[in-house]
C-alpha cells in the first residue's frame, strides 16, 4: 500500500473514531500513533530526492540555454552526451529513491 493510501486510510479511521467518544482502546491508539510516526519518517525521506530533482531541473535548464546559445553552430554529440549523462544518472537515482519511499 502506498504512503498516500496509508495516510488517507489512517486519516479516515482516526477521523471516524475520534467522533465517537471512548471508542479507541489504548493499544489501538498506540498502534495508530506508531503507524503515523512511521509514515512521517518515510515522508521525510522524500525531501532530499525532491531537492535533487529540483536541482536537476535547473541543470537541464542550463543545458538547454547552452544548446540554444550554440544553435547556429554544429554541436558535437559526444559533448552533449557528456553534459546529459550525469544528469540522467542523477534523475535515475532520485526517481528510484522516490519510488522506494512512495510505494
Amino acid at each position: 500500500m502506498s504512503i498516500q493510501a496509508r495516510v488517507a486510510s489512517l486519516n479516515h479511521t482516526l477521523t471516524h473514531l475520534l467522533q465517537i467518544p471512548d471508542t479507541i482502546p489504548e493499544p489501538e491508539a498506540d498502534q495508530l500513533m506508531s503507524d503515523l510516526d512511521v509514515l512521517t519518517s518515510q515522508l521525510s525521506l522524500t525531501d532530499p530526492a525532491i531537492r535533487q530533482l529540483h536541482d536537476l531541473n535547473g541543470a537541464l535548464a542550463l543545458v538547454l540555454q547552452l544548446l540554444d546559445a550554440a544553435h547556429t553552430e554544429k554541436v558535437d554529440a559526444e559533448k552533449v552526451r557528456c553534459l546529459l549523462e550525469p544528469i540522467r544518472d542523477r534523475f535515475e537515482l532520485s526517481t528510484g529513491e522516490l519510488s522506494r519511499v512512495l510505494s
